[in-house]
């Protein structure tokens, strides 16, 4: 087990937005535009977080998927969020609770929440944007990764603990159905062995339209590069219901701090039911410190 001093990174987004240091490193860029995350802080508004291929819902043409979407979030020196959807910017007013709202024509079309918080490092948010023509929405982690150079200096283990967080949609004769589940999220990883692993233990929902039993979601390990890694998830305790299989479950994530104290990412995955042609599309995140 490793055994490093937590430096105090920043201050919450919302709260205080807090850039992080600078930094680059080859091959990877920062998620922020100030750079890799430092042990020092710096107050500033005007950071742009940059979450491309960001992975989302998409419901169009009366029908749903699983697609990706470029999202930029910022703090206007108004303190108010924007998001930049694949090129169309938004200015968020807060509507209490956490949560804010943009219009366009006069109608509300784009909704933030923030989801969950690991202090000083990164936050989690639900997004969702809804048109005339098409739905999307989405759990994506914001925050401030670590440098490549850091997560390879790094020894020993660590054992992360935090959130997760998960919607489900079904499109049945082209009627939306969802469903939400949140539980809790363990990750190891070992820095000796450069691996990733961990389990979600998501919640019962059966007090929701589309249903969810309590169920163990085991994230496969997975090699670490530079600050990220990539991975397969499989059920590995209990089921997702009667008649249902998860296929194509995959999950994206990254190291956050100056010294890799905490991880985040998304996950995704189909529910093929017993109707092959209306399947129950996962797509959360999860957020977790040491």
């Amino acid at each position: 087990m490793r055994h490093l001093a937590k430096p105090l990174i920043c201050a919450t987004l919302f709260a205080a937005l807090t850039a992080c240091g600078s930094g680059s490193s080859i091959g990877t860029p920062p998620l922020a535009s100030t750079g890799f995350a430092a042990q020092s802080s710096e107050i500033a508004s005007q950071v742009t977080f940059n979450l491309l291929q960001a992975s989302t819902f998409l419901l169009q043409d009366q029908e749903g998927e699983l697609t990706e979407q470029n999202v930029k979030l910022r703090i206007n020196a108004q303190g108010k969020p924007v998001i930049e959807l694949d090129g169309d910017k938004f200015v968020l007013n807060a509507q209490g609770g956490g949560v804010y709202s943009a219009l366009q024509n006069d109608t509300e079309v784009l909704w933030l929440r923030i989801a969950q918080t690991d202090p000083n490092v990164v936050e989690m948010i639900y997004l969702s944007f809804e048109t005339e023509d098409s739905f999307n929405a989405s759990y994506l982690p914001f925050g401030f990764d670590t440098a490549p150079g850091a997560v390879a200096a790094q020894i020993g283990s660590a054992i992360f603990k935090g959130d997760a967080s998960v919607s489900l949609r079904q499109v049945t004769n082209g009627q939306l159905a969802s469903g939400f589940s949140g539980g809790i999220a363990r990750i190891t990883a070992d820095f000796d062995s450069n691996q990733v692993a961990g389990t979600l233990r998501l919640n019962d929902t059966q007090n929701r339209l589309l249903t969810l039993p309590k169920v163990t979601l085991g994230l496969e390990t997975s090699a670490i590069n530079g600050n990220g890694f990539t991975g397969d998830m499989s059920v590995t305790n209990g089921s997702l219901g009667a008649n249902r299989t998860l296929d194509d479950g995959t999950y994206d994530g990254r190291f956050y701090g100056a010294e890799a104290s905490a991880v985040a990412g998304t996950l995704t995955g189909t529910i093929v039911t017993d109707d092959p042609d209306s399947p129950i599309l996962l797509q959360g995140a999860f957020i977790a410190g040491n």
